[in-house]
């Protein structure tokens, strides 16, 4: 049985880019956030295997739909239980 070389490459850009946004908006109200009490996961993995014989399995992290909402609540403005002052 031959064996074939896989080859995996992880795709972080849109959980990075997002996270990058809601910074800079924290970085404006000028507020930090406190992860440690999230009872949430960050995000979510999805996978493709390439089927074109290439032996490429890509890996993309996304901003899972907990932290979305976490997210747009922050981005209202409403800061009272997710930040240390």
């Amino acid at each position: 049985m031959a064996s074939q070389a896989i080859s995996i490459k992880c795709d972080s850009s849109p959980f990075v880019l997002f996270t990058k946004l809601l910074d800079g908006r924290l970085k404006v109200g000028e507020r930090t956030l406190d992860f440690s009490d999230l009872c949430f996961e960050l995000f979510r993995i999805e996978s493709d295997f390439s089927s074109a014989g290439t032996g490429e399995l890509v890996v993309r992290l996304y901003p899972s739909d907990g932290f979305l909402r976490f997210a747009t609540t922050v981005l209202a403005g409403d800061f009272d239980l997710a930040f240390v002052e």
